[in-house]
């Protein structure tokens, strides 16, 4: 077979294969010397099912010569670009080599690599059917840089093969010696005689990368409410916030499934043709990653995807031209793919890549923000674990629980929550904590809240046998905790002299200056809420975690409870006597049956009455509605020490 050769133009070498070997820059054609392929410029895309695959096709061993002399004049320095989908990317895959290289060169060993050099694009591996545009330059000084699709991903001087100076009289395209080759399709190569600054390879490849921003000291896992997610579509049809199929929350129960799925049972591969789901940050923001998880009701969920980011939701970016993410291997565990440099914008979009079905939730990685006025405020019934005043996000850490829209966060045992608060919490010998929590246990000594800096998380607020105390002091509250019920539970610490208070639902129950633990004050191992050391915890819901870096006072303490203590006297007194006056001065909620005060049966809450009072809520010893209530008229102003209850006959 003759090959015709003209002169090059520009310096440039562009190969297209559109149904021959010429470059459409003039020079040399390539050569199929090892056995010529086929040419298939007929895309053979459809939904869901496969890659258009056009180009130019070939088999193992058989790639493609070329003698670029003519054309590439300075060996020195020079680039390279070519779009190639490799049936296999395991062992070594030529893409180019040379005589004066012994056979080494651009290679795919799982990842795109320079042979034999350390240069590798190592954080995305390059997967079997799928089209990649690698690229390479050299500068006059010996400086190579390998881009993938455009990004550059590797940078280096190399010292072997002479630097990799282009040998243009004997490069070799897709064959590598000792059978290490792979079968493919190629759709276009191009050479230049010069080296292409990173810009104009981001041009040759068609990409705009978003803006860079700088990378910060610490991020948190971003989930918004499911108002400010957008998809494609949703299974059924449903909007967003349908229960079962329109959750993309990272922390929902169930998730996204969009109403197109792949056809039943086969794998896919949509190259960003199919479903999207958006997530609107609400402003322009510094984005690490993206944190991803399955579908909760039939288990599917994404094996790859791509990301786009967008500061109008109108024009859209890759992140890293193009860059195809891990994902899920399963519905339940979350994993994170970090972005090589974080980027900056308000929308995220991910477009599901491959995998069986498309069952996603999904939350972004951003910059910690600063918290505000030193505060830190989670609302768990909220379905996040971020914090509304910003700062920190709570981090389940041993296990992630589930969300209730007015019970809270429900935590199993011994899988509590992790905070590192010292970028919020800066003097950490002051501060005010409150956790409204229920516990499911309160025997045995179960945790509410300690430190790794506090006997290893052995000490700090617990419950043992329903007592709540300061472990191992003698602070302790004498109300009983008794399960499935919510309390505010306070820990203040004072700056000034140490002093340390515990409060149940606002009221001070213990306060004093305790020495272990170097007097409770924060650590830098950061905080464990509804987790103990040595399995000392329960099960439970939590409802809302506040913190704030300095000790606000009991009586802000109250007020942020909702606590109006009754006025209390400065002195007691030396005697007390029970009071019990008739049914007449007595007032109730409700009574049970809907009978009158004063009924014999459930009208008597008069202390000495033979039966007593029962409510209307009243079922089987449970009350089972709004809360209720019984008021005693002692005549005058007096000084209550305590109440004296006893059960009604009748109601035992």
């Amino acid at each position: 077979m003759l090959f015709r050769s003209t002169k090059c133009k520009s310096g440039k070498l562009d190969w297209s294969f559109d149904g021959s070997f010429e470059s459409r820059s003039g020079g040399p054609s390539l050569d199929p010397a090892w056995g010529e392929g086929t040419f298939q410029n007929e895309a053979r895309h459809r939904y869901f099912q496969s890659l258009s695959k056009t180009g130019y096709k070939f088999s193992q061993g058989n790639g493609l010569k070329v003698d670029e002399s003519r054309c590439i004049k300075t060996p020195k320095k020079y680039s390279i670009l070519m779009d190639v989908l490799l049936d296999k990317t395991d062992n070594w895959r030529a893409l180019l080599t040379t005589e004066e290289w012994s056979g080494n060169g651009m290679y795919v060993n799982e990842n795109y690599q320079l042979r034999p050099t350390t240069l590798a694009c190592d954080q995305e591996p390059i997967r079997p059917g799928r089209y990649y545009k690698f690229g390479m330059t050299r500068t006059d000084k010996g400086v190579v840089t390998l881009y993938l699709n455009g990004y550059a991903c590797a940078t280096g001087k190399p010292t072997s093969a002479d630097g990799y100076k282009l040998d243009p009289e004997h490069a070799v395209f897709l064959r590598g010696q000792h059978g290490a080759s792979s079968g493919g399709y190629v759709k276009r190569i191009q050479v230049w005689d010069s080296s292409l600054s990173d810009k104009k390879m981001l041009e040759a490849n068609s990409c705009t990368l978003p803006p860079q921003d700088k990378t910060c000291e610490k991020t948190i896992v971003y989930s918004p409410s499911y108002r400010r997610y957008r998809a494609d579509s949703i299974r059924w049809n449903q909007a967003m916030g349908y229960y079962y199929f329109g959750r993309p929350d990272l922390n929902a129960r169930y998730g996204w499934q969009p109403y197109r799925q792949p056809t039943w049972g086969r794998p896919w591969v949509a190259d960003n043709s199919g479903a999207w789901l958006q997530i609107d940050l609400t402003k322009k923001q510094s984005i690490f990653g993206v944190v991803t998880r399955g579908d909760g009701y039939n288990g599917y969920y994404v094996k790859t995807y791509k990301v786009r980011v967008s500061d109008n939701a109108r024009t859209w970016q890759d992140v890293e031209c193009g860059r195809i993410f891990d994902g899920n291997k399963n519905h339940h565990d979350k994993v994170t793919a970090m972005f090589r440099y974080p980027v900056k914008a308000r929308y995220v979009r991910i477009y599901p890549e491959s995998g069986r079905y498309i069952g996603m939730r999904a939350g972004v990685v951003l910059c910690e923000p600063a918290c505000e006025k030193g505060e830190l405020d989670y609302r768990l019934t909220s379905s996040s674990l971020a914090s509304f005043t910003s700062g920190a996000s709570l981090d389940p850490a041993w296990g992630t629980g589930t969300f209730h829209k007015t019970k809270g966060y429900r935590f199993h045992k011994d899988k509590g929550l992790d905070l590192d608060e010292t970028g919020c919490l800066k003097n950490s010998k002051q501060y005010t904590m409150l956790i409204d929590v229920s516990l499911d246990q309160v025997d045995k000594t179960r945790s509410i809240f300690t430190s790794s800096d506090w006997n290893k998380g052995d000490n700090g607020i617990v419950v043992v046998d329903g007592i709540l105390q300061l472990k191992p002091t003698d602070l302790s509250c004498k109300e009983k905790i008794l399960s499935h019920h919510y309390y505010t539970i306070g820990l203040e610490r004072e700056a000034k002299d140490g002093n340390v208070t515990l409060s149940i639902n606002g009221y001070p129950c213990g306060t004093g200056k305790p020495t272990s633990s170097d007097g409770f004050a924060l650590g830098t191992s950061g905080m464990t809420f509804v987790r103990g050391a040595y399995s000392q915890s329960a099960s439970g819901y939590v409802k809302q975690i506040r913190m704030w870096a300095k000790d606000i006072g009991i009586k802000e303490i109250q007020a942020k409870t909702g606590c109006k203590p009754a006025p209390q006297v400065t002195s007691g007194c030396k005697r007390t006597t029970i009071y019990a006056p008739d049914v007449s001065k007595y007032r109730v909620s409700s009574i049970a049956h809907r009978r009158q005060l004063g009924d014999y049966w459930f009208g008597r809450p008069d202390l000495n009455a033979r039966y007593g009072w029962a409510p209307a809520t009243w079922r089987h010893g449970t009350l089972t509605g709004k809360p209720e209530w019984v008021q005693i008229d002692v005549g005058r102003k007096a000084t209550v020490a305590g109440i004296v209850i006893q059960i009604g006959r009748a109601h035992v």
